[in-house]
């Protein structure tokens, strides 16, 4: 569709649309209907070639044959009587039927919001719009039970034409007198039901007209075309097992050892910044628990100033997860927002983050401690198993148990002594602190006797050669 302001405009449209001037048919025609309708306004003239008075509307509509694409060329000139003094408009329409006239009788009454209406002072304009709003809805839900009912009713009506029809068909193969007055009483009752399901369609159809032909109101006016929520809920993880996170911080580790260990060893805030932005992939959980063992396996072996380096870097990596962990974000995302916040920080931060470090090396003193006990006592634990006897004891402990005098007999390691000394015990004890002896391996019987005896073998080897 295409309007023109004025009659150039209109002559390059026709050009365009239908052809050249100086050819005949069509575009012949509509110039010329368009030049009797840009007349002067004291010499109007309509299409029949009657003069019309100056000051009134006018309003023309011309259709013209079927074109050769079954498509016809529409021109609609509307002018009014006190708008002459400026160009008319014309209207260029296709259409492939008859034009068909729009009803826009539903936009002429139309019951928008009162919210801006003014009302007398004296009245609560609050309680005034929510009255309205209350009558109109209550007209609205009036209005919908009435054509409630009317469905209801035609319902029913056609329930019972169709149990009337049943019968009907029933009672036509009967041929006694009395099947066929209650045919005939039956036509009857179908007869009326049918005018009455006429009827009801009449009421429904009325009742939709009347439907269409209320005003709009806030409640009416829009549709709702559809409806789509999305939500967007963050799948719950799967709570890893021990063996897993093992597996986990074993593959990190693995692959990022030489690059956590130089983090370790910065020191300068920018240099840190710097490290963790070329390697972002750093500032996760697994490099901080890498940093820890760092710290305590340092400190075991007594290597106390880079215990401490690392130390610092430990508490920065953790300081930067805390501060992810409160913003619930990555990690990854917020490393450069501590850097800035720890550089520009006050003295009560800055404290608070040197009193964590030194706690933390502190664990990390205690930690080493308790760790190098646990070596010490599978140390003492290994070189008792290999101090065990025969018996399983241990002869540490079992020399410890025997009385002095048995003792200095084994710390002089004289046989005799101890025979003597074990003569003059009681037998009982005696033979328990001897036997305890045995199963620890402090004293061995017959090695004499063995000794002799592997002699003996030795000596007669060579005669038998």
């Amino acid at each position: 569709m295409k309007w023109v302001e004025n009659v150039h405009s209109y002559r390059a449209v026709l050009s365009g649309l239908l052809g050249p001037p100086g050819e005949e048919g069509l575009g012949h025609g509509l110039r010329n209907m368009a030049s009797r309708a840009l007349c002067s306004p004291g010499e109007r003239t309509t299409t029949e070639g009657r003069r019309r008075p100056a000051g009134s509307a006018q309003r023309k509509l011309w259709r013209f044959p079927e074109r050769p694409n079954n498509t016809r060329v529409a021109l609609v000139a509307v002018n009014f009587g006190n708008l002459w003094d400026s160009p008319p408009k014309f209207v260029f329409t296709s259409e492939t039927a008859a034009m068909t006239t729009i009803d826009y009788s539903v936009w002429d009454h139309i019951e928008v919001s009162d919210d801006e209406d003014d009302t007398h002072p004296n009245i609560d304009t609050p309680s005034l719009f929510r009255w309205r709003h209350q009558a109109r809805v209550d007209r609205m839900e009036q209005f919908e039970k009435q054509g409630a009912d009317l469905e209801k009713s035609q319902a029913e009506c056609r329930r019972k034409l169709a149990d009337v029809q049943k019968r009907v068909k029933e009672l036509g193969s009967a041929g006694t007198d009395d099947a066929k007055a209650e045919l005939s009483r039956a036509k009857e009752e179908e007869k009326q039901l049918k005018k009455e399901e006429r009827s009801w369609e009449k009421k429904l159809e009325e009742h939709r007209r009347e439907e269409k032909k209320m005003p709009w109101n806030v409640d009416t006016l829009c549709k709702e075309g559809f409806s789509k929520s999305v939500v967007n809920i963050k799948p719950d993880l799967k709570e890893e097992t021990e063996e897993e996170k093992e597996q986990k911080h074993k593959t990190f580790v693995e692959k990022y050892d030489k690059q956590i260990k130089h983090f370790g060893m910065l020191r300068r805030w920018d240099d840190s910044q710097k490290y963790l932005s070329d390697n972002p992939h750093l500032v996760c959980e697994e490099t901080a628990n890498y940093l820890v063992i760092m710290c305590i396996d340092l400190e075991v072996a007594e290597k106390h100033a880079l215990m401490e380096q690392v130390a610092h870097q430990t508490i920065v990596m953790q300081f930067i997860l805390e501060l992810a962990k409160s913003l619930k974000v990555d990690p990854r995302g917020c490393f450069r927002q501590f850097f800035s916040k720890i550089k520009t920080a006050d003295q009560q931060y800055q404290d608070a983050f040197n009193d964590e470090l030194e706690s933390f090396k502190e664990r990390v003193r205690g930690r080493a401690k308790v760790r190098i006990e646990k070596a010490m006592q599978e140390y003492e634990e290994q070189e008792k198993q290999k101090r065990l006897g025969p018996g399983g004891l241990d002869p540490v402990d079992v020399y410890e148990t025997l009385p002095a005098e048995l003792q200095k007999c084994f710390d002089e390691k004289d046989i005799q002594m101890l025979q003597d000394a074990i003569s003059k015990m009681d037998p009982t004890e005696a033979k328990i602190h001897m036997q305890k002896c045995i199963d620890s391996g402090l004293w061995v019987p017959n090695s004499r006797t063995e000794e002799a005896g592997d002699k003996e073998e030795e000596e007669a080897e060579p005669e038998k050669e």
